[in-house]
């Protein structure tokens, strides 16, 4: 990978505003070990990470993609495990307000079977409150 800008001459000295500094990393960046301090910014970030992947030899290349596959899957694994996590919070919770008010209605002298339509528990549980 890599951009072809024939007509673009200036050193990195020469590079005065954002865009002679792109066009000088887009021609330039695969040339460098290291990020030149003048070119700061994620846009830069961005290129020269391009630049080093692009250069990376096929060993190196197969080991950065497996790192990705290893980075994505344990990110869909937190991702899924929290909506998890969330989905049987509630649930917990809503069992519980069910349980409370099932409690306040049983204390107040509400009818068993009123209790178990309103609440959805069985008249058993509700015996058992």
């Amino acid at each position: 990978m890599y951009v072809r800008l024939p007509k673009f001459g200036k050193s990195l000295s020469e590079c005065e505003s954002l865009l002679d500094k792109l066009l000088f990393s887009l021609r330039h960046a695969h040339e460098f070990d290291e990020k030149p301090e003048q070119l700061c910014g994620a846009l830069f970030e961005k290129i020269f990470l391009a630049a080093k992947i692009a250069n990376f030899t096929a060993k190196e290349h197969s080991e950065y993609r497996a790192g990705l596959m290893n980075k994505w899957d344990y990110g869909a694994s937190m991702k899924f495990a929290r909506e998890e996590g969330v989905a049987e919070g509630i649930a917990v919770g809503e069992a519980k307000g069910l349980l409370q008010a099932a409690r306040q209605m049983k204390a107040e002298g509400f009818d068993a079977a009123l209790i178990s339509r309103m609440t959805s528990l069985s008249e058993d549980e509700i015996e058992h409150l």
